[in-house]
């Protein structure tokens, strides 16, 4: 059955704290896929970044699951600043290096959501 636009909610959204924000509508929206793509050096990285730490600062968990191995804690450290150190246990890093790794640490995060924690973001 259809729904009436006006009747549809309104989902919440983490900021990027970029000017992206303004071009996708007031920043990425919570229970949906977003991918961000484009060529070396483009700030896809950087994006990630700052949605991890806005998310978590949210008080939900953010999951970073690293198949390339460029996690920058330093980055993460300038990005959220003197709040670091609180927002540190929100925030999950997987780094699998093989198929297998890849799929225990989804299915890990899925056991998460399923238990009712508050997983806010995910970045694969």
């Amino acid at each position: 059955m259809p729904k009436i636009l006006s009747n549809m909610e309104q989902k919440d959204k983490i900021l990027t704290s970029s000017p992206i924000d303004s071009l996708i509508g007031g920043g990425v929206e919570k229970g949906v896929i977003t991918q961000f793509y484009g060529p070396p050096g483009s700030g896809k990285t950087n994006i990630a970044l700052n949605l991890l730490v806005q998310s978590a600062s949210n008080g939900g968990k953010s999951i970073f699951i690293d198949t390339e191995g460029g996690l920058s804690i330093e980055r993460v450290k300038q990005i959220s600043g003197t709040d670091f150190i609180q927002l540190a246990p929100n925030i999950l890093v997987f780094e699998p290096s093989t198929f297998a790794e890849q799929e225990s640490a989804l299915r890990r995060v899925e056991q998460m959501i399923l238990s009712g924690e508050n997983v806010e973001l995910i970045i694969l």
